[in-house]
């Protein structure tokens, strides 16, 4: 059984204006991140998520879900990539708590 995890939404921007990450917001974030935010990006598999990916829809937000492989660093230029193809600008790349570590390694 998968357990969902979020935090306090607190997007951090990769490339300011264009591309953030985040933990996977809570279901009371979708307000905030629909006001911030064109796309989403979701890296969590669907029993990760803590909020009803409707919910951003339904305010306009496009939302692409690519599920990231389990403990598997995800390349933020490919992140980029796929969401430039199918998003307008800002996006957040949104992830597991435990993943976001792995994505933030790569700025290092």
């Amino acid at each position: 059984m998968l357990f969902a995890v979020c935090s306090v939404f607190n997007p951090k921007w990769v490339i300011p204006g264009v591309l953030a990450t985040s933990p996977m917001p809570c279901g009371e974030d979708v307000n905030v991140v629909s006001k911030m935010f064109r796309c989403v990006v979701v890296l969590a598999k669907g029993g990760e998520l803590c909020y009803d990916v409707s919910a951003l829809v339904s305010r306009g937000v496009k939302v692409l879900h690519r599920p990231a492989p389990d403990f598997k660093a995800l390349n933020l230029v490919d992140i980029h990539d796929a969401a430039d193809s199918f998003c307008n600008k800002p996006v957040l790349a949104s992830v597991c708590v435990w993943l976001l570590g792995l994505v933030l390694s790569q700025l290092s």
